[in-house]
């Protein structure tokens, strides 16, 4: 399914299962692939900072991390039955429908300083248009305040993605700290660190047009 260390991640057996069933699901679909696997940490605490383009895109990545990861989900999912179980079970971030609660940042700081993966996507919004949009503040924040490393994440093809006419590639991008990030305030800190994601992702994805352009010049 996915490259890996030698060194494994501890992953609770019915986590495992779901990703390998909702991992097939995508592969048979979507012929989802993953590129940079290696550049997850398999322990501690770390960011993956992702571009959010469609509502394929939080069980796409779900299903292909070489360790157990929590998301963000709508606090009002939580008592619905089997639905709450699951996201409780994977240690889900209840959240109000206005965003990022202090509530959420705090549960979210506690699982980061515990050693926990947690899964952001930095633009706080799906895309309308496919292309990238401002980040928000918050994954800054968190990454500053819990000093951990974010890897930033390109999911590529989710944008209208149809099933068996699209193809989606997960690009995990190198690592970086935030403290390699210098900025006169801490508001300014957090805002250069999720710009900096962004930027990381939109520099693969030039990339990626270029020699798609070569190619048909």
């Amino acid at each position: 399914m996915m490259k890996e260390d030698s060194k494994k991640a501890y992953i609770r057996t019915f986590f495992r299962f779901a990703q390998y069933f909702t991992y097939i699901i995508y592969k048979l679909l979507f012929r989802i692939s993953i590129k940079g696997i290696n550049n997850i940490p398999l322990t501690g605490g770390v960011i993956i900072a992702s571009n959010h383009a469609s509502i394929l895109d939080p069980p796409a990545l779900g299903c292909v991390m070489p360790r157990e990861v929590s998301f963000f989900a709508k606090k009002e999912l939580f008592p619905v039955p089997l639905v709450g179980w699951f996201i409780s079970y994977t240690k889900a971030i209840p959240v109000d429908r206005k965003g990022h609660s202090a509530n959420a940042l705090k549960a979210m700081m506690k699982y980061l300083k515990k050693g926990r993966a947690v899964v952001i996507f930095p633009e706080g919004t799906k895309t309308k248009t496919g292309e990238f949009l401002k980040p928000k503040s918050g994954a800054g924040m968190a990454a500053v305040i819990a000093d951990v490393p974010v890897v930033p994440c390109w999911i590529q093809g989710s944008f209208k993605a149809k099933p068996l006419a699209s193809k989606l590639t997960i690009h995990f991008l190198t690592p970086f700290r935030p403290d390699e990030i210098k900025a006169q305030t801490k508001k300014e800190h957090y805002l250069l660190v999720s710009e900096r994601i962004i930027y990381d992702i939109n520099k693969l994805y030039e990339k990626h047009m270029a020699v798609l352009n070569k190619a048909k010049s």
